[in-house]
């Protein structure tokens, strides 16, 4: 219970990378940070809680090419099959098409302030959604998205999620 996982397909042997029980403290914030080099299937993942990688149950790289994910979903909270819901609150969500290193994942875990991950590498920054920032109609957004502060790739909340204001 209350960990991280890191997951994706490769034509031979999928990669895994499972952070011990008990790495994701309940009700209490933390930053979550998961990197990974695609340049190969070795993938060189790692997890950070708080900006420290935990002890880690399993682990395995892939085997054969990474499957192509163009096609497929970006899920925030969920698996695109709605069967691992995740029960609690994200902040927000940046992602970059490079490895961030550990001290710009460590400033990243001790900001705190919104908007910082623009800060962070910003020619890389692909997508940055504040959580709180879900449009519910009435705006230039379409009702209901999820919008990226970095570019156009929006998103579309499912599963009854709940929102609410930044404290």
């Amino acid at each position: 219970g209350n960990s991280i996982e890191l997951f994706g397909g490769c034509t031979g042997n999928d990669y895994t990378l499972t952070a011990a029980s008990n790495s994701i403290v309940l009700n209490t914030w933390q930053h979550v940070a998961l990197t990974m080099d695609t340049s190969s299937v070795a993938l060189n993942q790692t997890i950070y809680v708080n900006a420290i990688e935990p002890a880690y149950v399993a682990s395995g790289n892939g085997t054969g090419v990474l499957d192509s994910d163009s096609a497929l979903s970006f899920c925030i909270g969920n698996r695109v099959a709605a069967d691992r819901t995740f029960n609690g609150l994200i902040s927000d969500v940046a992602a970059w098409n490079v490895q961030l290193s550990l001290d710009e994942i460590l400033s990243l875990s001790k900001a705190r302030i919104k908007y910082f991950p623009l800060q962070v590498r910003p020619a890389n920054l692909l997508a940055y959604y504040p959580m709180n920032e879900i449009q519910d109609g009435g705006t230039s957004n379409s009702a209901g998205a999820v919008r990226d502060r970095v570019g156009e790739n929006h998103g579309t909340p499912s599963g009854s999620p709940s929102f609410r204001a930044e404290e």
